[in-house]
């Protein structure tokens, strides 16, 4: 495809998507993780409620988040649970963010990790994450403040009384916010 054309996709919802040129793969989370290697035919790989699809480099793999646990796969077709810590079926993780081999996932909780195996909880709660080289430090969203990390577990608020409709309008996600910042 060398130009945007309307597909047809059977699902819900479509929450996310991540490509991956090494593996010549579109995965899209929603109610289905679905996978295509043209972007016109689409394969169902897995039925579940993810928010978040990304695909880490450092690790040659896809991290699939939602509500529930998380998923991985090196392919986009075969995924395997990760040891993620639950929070519950009600409540879920809605990005991941990644720097080198850390990954961080945020929702209703944050966990991160550094080797995709040990998981390890902690008590923020954000709506968006991302990692900005740029910066060379973790931003993150909630409802009306933007914080930042070196490490990704101790956030500092740099910003506060943002408008609420910014944080979950679609054109204003995390990643567009942290490049504007210079602090």
């Amino acid at each position: 495809m060398n130009k945007w054309e309307k597909q047809s996709i059977s699902s819900n919802q479509l929450f996310s998507i991540a490509y991956s040129k090494e593996k010549e793969v579109i995965v899209i989370t929603g109610y289905k993780i679905l996978v295509s290697t043209d972007g016109e035919n689409w394969q169902n790989t897995w039925s579940a409620r993810f928010t978040c699809v990304r695909y880490l480099d450092y690790y040659k793999k896809f991290l699939a988040v939602g509500y529930g646990d998380g998923q991985i796969s090196e392919d986009g077709y075969n995924w395997t649970s990760t040891s993620l810590p639950s929070i519950g079926i009600t409540n879920g993780y809605m990005d991941i963010a990644i720097n080198k081999n850390r990954v961080i996932v945020v929702g209703y909780k944050e966990a991160y990790t550094d080797d995709l195996q040990t998981w390890t909880q902690v008590d923020t709660s954000f709506d968006s994450v991302a990692f900005s080289d740029l910066l060379n430090c973790y931003v993150a969203l909630d409802r009306f403040r933007i914080y930042k990390s070196t490490n990704g577990i101790n956030w500092k608020e740099i910003f506060n009384n943002i408008f609420d409709y910014i944080a979950y309008n679609s054109y204003f996600s995390c990643e567009c916010i942290y490049n504007n910042i210079r602090r």
